[in-house]
Order: C-alpha cells, then structure tokens, then sequence
C-alpha cells in the first residue's frame, strides 16, 4: 500500500499534478491545500496518498493530501456511506479539516451542505455517523493552536463560551460563531457581553 509519494512536481492545474518519483509520473487528485501549496514545477513534493480502484475499468486512482491528518480525515468522511473519494476532497478542499471537524461536533449540517456535491441528507448522515468520533474541545484547541494572533488561554475560555451560546440562541451558525469567537484578538480578561459585540462585527 502506498502511504506517500515523494518526488517532482512535473504539472499542476487547478485539481490535480502530477509528480514524477522513481521515473513514473503519477497523476493525482489532490485537496486545495496541496493545490495551493509553494511548491513549484521541478521542485521536490511529498503528497500523502489515498488509493481507490475505478469500478468501471479497474484503473487505479491517487487522491492527494498535505498531511497524514488530512488524510486520516479523508478516510473518515469516505466510510460513510454516499460520500466517495471524489466528495471527500470536495469537502476537504471546500471547508478545510477544522471547519468540518468544527460542523461535525457542532451538528452544523448547513455548513458541511456548502461543499459542492453535498446534500443535506448527506451532510447529516456526516454528522450522525462522525460526531462521536469528533471532540468539539479537541477541534477548538486545533484551531486555537493553528492561530498565531489568538489570545484566548484557559482563564479565558468560559467568557467565549458564554458568548459562543448567546449568540448561537440568536440563530447564528455554532460553527461560524466558535471560528469568530475563538479567534477575536482581546484581552484575556474580556467577559462575554465584550466578546458577544466584537463577534457580532464579524458575524
């Protein structure tokens, strides 16, 4: 089984590249974040890899990944059912790992809806059969982490807990509200009713 494949990168559109290793060029269909990568044409590339076999002609096909996460979560998303390879970069390339991570433990079905080639009826089956395997604390702490110019810390997470709620009671989405709240840049002492007024600017 192939878990990544090193080499150059030979061609690049908007979908796919090509990368040559070992003298065969390896045409693979990759997620936005590979896409978009710095990598240039006959530079060196490392793209994680997932192997599907066409039904219809039995030709084997590479789907593309910037890191053995993304792929982890790629192999989540495809093992509910109705959501192929294809949809799985859809939605990893639309959305981005945390934001689905976010919808999921979120019951956010409208937000996992956005990626094209996927329904609501899908986007719930998403989160009925994920949620459990997805930890809205852990999510938070990702994004937390991945944000240089946050300034939440624990003292300070139960005030943007707090205003995370009221603002969901208002009918906005949770996960578009916990991606705005956690990361507003205040001062860690800020109490809900000064998150909730930042929050609303951006929402």
């Amino acid at each position: 089984m192939i878990k990544y494949i090193r080499g150059l990168l030979t061609e690049k559109d908007m979908t796919s590249l090509v990368v040559e290793a070992g003298g065969i060029g390896y045409e693979i269909l990759a997620t936005s974040s590979v896409i978009n990568s710095k990598v240039e044409l006959g530079d060196e590339i490392k793209v994680y890899i997932s192997t599907h076999v066409n039904a219809k002609d039995g030709s084997t096909e590479y789907y593309g990944f910037i890191d053995k996460q993304e792929l982890d979560l790629y192999k989540m998303l495809t093992k509910v059912s109705g959501v192929g390879p294809k949809a799985g970069i859809s939605l990893l390339s639309s959305l981005g790992p945390n934001d689905i991570k976010l919808a999921i433990a979120a019951n956010d079905a409208k937000a996992i809806a956005k990626a094209p080639g996927i329904g609501k009826g899908t986007a719930e089956k998403i989160i009925l059969e994920l949620k459990n395997k997805i930890s809205f604390t852990d999510t938070v702490e990702s994004i937390l982490d991945g944000d240089a110019d946050s300034n939440s810390d624990v003292d300070s997470l139960n005030e943007r807990n707090d205003a995370v709620e009221a603002l969901v009671a208002l009918g906005y989405s949770k996960s578009e509200v916990v991606k705005v709240v956690m990361n507003l840049s205040l001062d860690e002492n800020a109490d809900s009713s000064t998150i909730i007024k930042h929050a609303l600017k951006k929402l």
